[in-house]
């Protein structure tokens, strides 16, 4: 099966006062670390003052992503930053501040980290759903974060509108086996409905269990293990390790 990218749009902020080479290449490169087989930059956007912002507002809105990563590269005014991510606030939202770069035995820093912190705090302060993250001397690029991140954000739009089956809904009386079907509708968006044992028999019983392991093996192939489960009409057996997506 082909698994869809996670689509992106990228938006890299920082102050019209820096040397627009010096912090676009920091942006660049932060950029360039997330392109790979599982991602699809829809746009990028620079944004170093106010009269950009309705430009980059409109690209935006033009492209279908799954998330919009804040990129912040250097010291930004907080209410430009804001006045661009608040059309999109329903969707998933990543602010990454960079760092700098190391020139001999200097480190040189534009002071994104700076800027970052009352950009966070403003859409903490309004409600926002976000996630931050941020790049250091010592980690470099935190691009395991984002990807992980990126991933999530993309299944959260997959699911909207979508309907998925439960069954063991508080399974023998316990509180644990139980969630509340109004708030994953509200923030995640799929639609849940209980069916009982007794339907799955009823309605499996109209296969052979040839059919039933044609499918088993073709589910099973869509997934990746640690290490892999033996598989039959009857169920499967693991190792002890839970299947990675």
């Amino acid at each position: 099966m082909k698994i869809r990218k996670t689509k992106v749009s990228v938006v890299s902020f920082w102050h019209e006062g820096y040397t627009h080479e010096y912090v676009k290449k920091i942006a660049d490169e932060t950029i360039s670390n997330m392109k790979n087989e599982n991602i699809e930059l829809i746009t990028t956007d620079y944004v170093t003052k106010e009269n950009e912002i309705e430009r980059t507002v409109e690209n935006l809105k033009k492209g279908d992503f799954d998330c919009i990563v804040a990129l912040v590269c250097g010291w930004v005014e907080t209410p430009v930053v804001i006045d661009v991510l608040k059309h999109f606030f329903h969707k998933p939202l990543l602010l990454w501040s960079t760092n700098g770069t190391k020139e001999g035995e200097e480190f040189i820093t534009p002071a994104p980290l700076a800027g970052t912190g009352p950009v966070r705090q403003t859409l903490e302060a309004m409600g926002v759903n976000f996630k931050y993250i941020y790049n250091t001397i010592d980690n470099g690029i935190e691009i395991k974060k984002a990807i992980s991140f990126l991933a999530a954000a993309k299944c959260s739009q997959m699911l909207k509108g979508k309907i998925v089956g439960i069954q063991g809904f508080a399974d023998q009386r316990t509180l644990t086996s139980t969630f509340d079907a109004v708030s994953l509708k509200a923030k995640i968006g799929p639609q849940v409905e209980d069916f009982s044992i007794i339907e799955i028999l009823e309605k499996t019983e109209k296969f052979s269990r040839d059919e039933v392991k044609e499918v088993i093996e073709e589910k099973i192939d869509e997934w990746k293990f640690e290490s892999r489960p033996i598989c039959t009409p009857m169920g499967c057996i693991g190792a002890g390790n839970e299947p990675k997506a």
